[in-house]
């Protein structure tokens, strides 16, 4: 049996989360990319994801794990990295509305012919589900501590969530100047000079 966690991704996408957790827990893996349009026409990834979403991971012992944030604790699970304390229910509730709450507005604003016909319906689409996504990080900014990390002193999911979400819409710049928490906890493991764990 295989020692390597076989990843799927593609550049830019939550998938980063996933690459980023592999490299902390020096587990042996390989990452295969795809292209966008690529993805969603790839009839062997659908095997691994019949949604055509990234990150897929394929477990050493040949499972498949879907949904990033599932992805994320089994990781952090099986190699002690401590990023997931489940007794903190700060934790869980902002990790879940990471991907809960935030993460949907990409899911439907990003290619909204997906889910309406009328090209002025998604124009709308994508435009409501960006101001939506705005006033939601509004709302994880209030939540972050003044400390170092979103939790405090100890680096979790949440950070490293928001080190990959930072580079999506609204944009650095727009972090920059309306979540000035968020934005340094990204640019902290963006730029890290040290080990994070």
């Amino acid at each position: 049996m295989s020692e390597v966690y076989k990843l799927y991704s593609a550049k830019g996408s939550g998938g980063s989360i996933i690459e980023l957790l592999l490299e902390l827990s020096k587990a042996p893996h390989e990452i295969t990319y795809f292209e966008w349009d690529e993805l969603r026409v790839n009839s062997e990834y659908k095997k691994i994801n019949p949604l055509s979403q990234v990150p897929g991971l394929v477990l050493p012992d040949g499972r498949v794990m879907t949904e990033s944030l599932a992805i994320a604790m089994y990781l952090d699970n099986q190699f002690k990295m401590k990023l997931a304390p489940m007794d903190n229910p700060v934790f869980l509730r902002w990790s879940v509305f990471l991907v809960g709450s935030i993460y949907p507005t990409f899911t439907f604003g990003d290619v909204p012919k997906t889910w309406v016909t009328n090209p002025e319906a998604q124009k709308e689409l994508t435009a409501t589900t960006d101001e939506a996504r705005k006033k939601m990080w509004l709302q994880v900014e209030e939540a972050a501590s003044d400390e170092k990390w979103f939790l405090g002193k100890e680096l979790s999911l949440v950070d490293i969530y928001m080190s990959v979400m930072y580079e999506w819409r609204p944009g650095k710049a727009w972090f920059d100047s309306n979540c000035p928490k968020l934005s340094k906890i990204a640019k902290t493991i963006q730029n890290r000079q040290s080990p994070l764990i």
